[in-house]
């Protein structure tokens, strides 16, 4: 099997088979297509996700969702510090009954938002939290309760989701138990998981951690092996890891590796080791896997989940040798043909004379010659 799969792998060099280039995303730039820009305080990972934080006025996974919070102010000076975009500076309320008024200067809409705390706090806690709105409608402070709303919990974080979108100039959070609020953040996008146009479509499970672009649902990043907007394409056998944006290993042979693993298919004369990193002096081709006894032999090239993809490269590549050889056979007999066709009627390789058409017997005698031509 070996032995066929490096013959496999030098058909392909051979053919010099050309492989579209993955695109590989800008700088401040991630996602399956490259189309989302990274709102990290430095740089971002190939799915967005952010080590040191959101840049201010944006919060969320991959910090990608905009904080309509900033823009407001809060009723008490005290509680500004939580809508100022920076979730390292905290109030702590020592009120029995907590409330924060939040006011913006024009109607937003409000979908979901989260309330990030510096302790972990209990659900029986988030049961007493009670939100409210005032509807742009109303005149008077008259507050439209946030109804069968749903919480995520997390352990420095409460994200609530209203059932139904509204259109308001007030926010009103109130609670019982004596939490230290760092931030509070507003959205009018979808919440992660969900898009459309009232925010009621569920985004694909193929997409990386379900979450996809609100409006038309795409995918904001695939899994490992996998890109595109509905995460619908393997990675080429010269690329793998998340949205297909990580490059194989050069010391691979053809430079093809696992598009989850990124462990090289083979490795060239003289190395070994799952990227070829390490030099040997024996065997012509290598198996990366000789010298592992950890790894289990149906990790390699034969193995559907890593390397489907170089299979099906590898056949399709054989199969076009075929057509190839068959397409110059039939150019060839062709040719010939009408090369004959163009040289007139054909004649024999030998003629048969009679002595009154030649006249030269040698012995005189009417015997017919046979002249070889």
């Amino acid at each position: 099997m070996t032995s066929s799969r490096h013959f496999a792998l030098l058909i392909l060099g051979c053919l010099g088979t050309q492989l579209g280039a993955q695109k590989e995303c800008e700088q401040l730039h991630y996602g399956a297509d490259c189309q989302n820009i990274c709102h990290c305080k430095g740089s971002c990972g190939v799915d967005g996700s952010c080590v040191g934080g959101c840049s201010s006025g944006w919060f969320g996974p991959q910090c990608r969702y905009d904080d309509l919070s900033i823009k407001s102010v809060t009723e008490e000076p005290r509680d500004f510090t939580l809508v100022d975009g920076d979730d390292t500076t905290c109030v702590n309320h020592t009120d029995q009954k907590i409330g924060i008024r939040v006011i913006f200067d024009k109607p937003i809409a409000v979908v979901w938002m989260t309330i990030s705390l510096k302790s972990q706090v209990s659900p029986e806690s988030v049961d007493k939290l009670n939100i409210q709105f005032r509807s742009v409608q109303q005149r008077e402070w008259e507050r439209i309760s946030c109804m069968n709303k749903s919480v995520v919990l997390e352990p420095t974080a409460v994200h609530i989701v209203c059932q139904k979108v509204l259109e308001c100039t007030d926010v009103f959070l109130q609670w019982d138990d004596m939490w230290v609020t760092c931030s509070i953040s507003i959205s009018q996008e979808c919440y992660p998981g969900f898009y459309g146009p009232k925010c009621v479509s569920q985004c694909s499970d193929v997409c990386l951690g379900k979450v996809c672009d609100d409006k038309d649902g795409h995918c904001v990043n695939c899994p490992s092996g996998h890109t595109g907007p509905r995460c619908e394409k393997e990675c080429e056998p010269t690329y793998y890891g998340i949205n297909c944006q990580s490059r194989c290993s050069h010391n691979c042979l053809n430079q093809f590796c696992s598009r989850t693993t990124g462990h090289c298919v083979a490795c060239p004369l003289g190395r070994t080791g799952h990227t070829c990193e390490q030099e040997t002096l024996t065997g012509l081709f290598n198996d990366p896997y000789s010298n592992d006894s950890n790894v289990n032999k149906t990790h390699q090239f034969n193995t559907a989940s890593a390397d489907g993809s170089t299979v099906a490269l590898i056949v399709a590549a054989v199969v076009a040798c075929v057509v190839l050889a068959v397409v110059a056979v039939v150019i060839y007999i062709l040719r010939d043909r009408l090369c004959r066709s163009c040289l007139g009627p054909s004649y024999p390789k030998y003629r048969v004379f009679t002595t009154s058409e030649t006249d030269f017997s040698p012995d005189g005698n009417d015997d017919t010659a046979v002249i070889i031509s």
